[in-house]
Order: C-alpha cells, then sequence, then structure tokens
C-alpha cells in the first residue's frame, strides 16, 4: 500500500515536470512573455499539468505520511 501511495507521488512530480516545460514553451512563445498570459487563456492551459502535479505530489505525500488503517 505504501508503494501506491508513494507512485502517485511520483506520477504527481513527473506532472509538475511536464507542467514547467509546457508552460515554459507557452510563455516563450507569447511577445509579453507571463505578464500576457492572462489573454491567451488556451495558452494558460499549458499550466494544467502543472497544477494537476502539484495537487497530485501533494496527496502522495500526505497519504505516505500519514496512513490510513
Amino acid at each position: 500500500m505504501y508503494r501506491a501511495k508513494t507512485e502517485l507521488a511520483w506520477i504527481g512530480l513527473m506532472l509538475v515536470l511536464t507542467g514547467l516545460l509546457t508552460s515554459g514553451w507557452a510563455i516563450l512563445q507569447l511577445s509579453e512573455g507571463l505578464r500576457e498570459l492572462p489573454r491567451h487563456w488556451w495558452s494558460g492551459l499549458a499550466t494544467t499539468p502543472l497544477l494537476a502535479g502539484l495537487a497530485l505530489t501533494a496527496i502522495g505525500l500526505v497519504r505516505a505520511r500519514h496512513p490510513v488503517d
């Protein structure tokens, strides 16, 4: 059971890495950089893996530290 919980954290970390790469790429494509992101919501979708990864990593780490019987 502990392994499944830590795997969730690893999946989350991989999503964070993917989100950082896709967000960085999207921001570089915008003429004004990060300041322009709110006006281009479709570029903001590149941050979705980052947000999901942060959530999964947090859930996985909390579950691994606090086992439920």
